[in-house]
């Protein structure tokens, strides 16, 4: 998947995404993270939701959305994130 002429433009705009909606007040991973701990640090957090939004939404985005123009790529990259974290948000 990595090797996806996309791959890229899809985890830059997962990236995106994360950071969009975090500006709408999704908590990311910090909810689940006090599950374990009483109070996370901020840079648990921000690897967290960097591997989980970021990393695994390159590879989520090319795998369900297969884009095949600049615009599919940024639409795939953008939205699952968005979906994500309206669900896992309290």
């Amino acid at each position: 998947m990595v090797n996806d002429p996309w791959f890229w433009d899809v985890t830059a705009a997962s990236g995106l995404g994360w950071f969009m909606g975090t500006l709408k007040g999704f908590s990311g991973s910090k909810e689940w993270l006090a599950r374990y701990d009483i109070k996370a640090p901020k840079w648990l957090v921000l690897i967290v939701d960097c591997i989980v939004y970021v990393g695994v939404g390159g590879f989520v985005g090319i795998a369900i959305y297969n884009p095949q123009t600049l615009h599919a790529a940024m639409a795939a990259g953008v939205s699952w994130p968005l979906g994500l974290g309206a669900l896992t948000t309290k």
